[in-house]
């Protein structure tokens, strides 16, 4: 494979974390939604989570941050993959957490929740 497919390569897990955190935000609001559609129940706390989980989720996977191999060790990986990424990507993955603070406040307004 040719040097512009490297990257792209590299970071194909960091990715994959960010798919999968999507993908556990949306299930959280989904529930959330449909507990407070037909059952007039909700979770506050872990519709706030699951939408600041999607939102993150989404930027992970547009900006997926620098890369670490995996020999690294466990406790280690994270402030590696911290210090390796651009500021930038670190930018917008505050940037794309406070959307999801945003959504969860659009989504209390909407339905006329309270946090309590």
């Amino acid at each position: 494979m040719g040097r512009i497919m490297e990257p792209l390569i590299k970071t194909k897990s960091n990715r994959v974390i960010g798919i999968g955190l999507a993908i556990v935000g949306l299930l959280f609001v989904g529930i959330n939604i449909y507990l407070i559609e037909y059952q007039n129940q909700y979770f506050p706390k872990l519709l706030c989570v699951g939408s600041v989980a999607f939102s993150l989720g989404i930027g992970l996977t547009i900006f997926p941050g620098g890369y670490v191999d995996m020999s690294v060790e466990k406790s280690d990986y994270w402030k590696l993959k911290w210090k390796r990424t651009a500021l930038a990507h670190k930018l917008m993955w505050l940037l794309f957490s406070l959307a999801g603070g945003a959504l969860c406040y659009f989504f209390f307004n909407y339905y006329g929740l309270s946090l309590v």
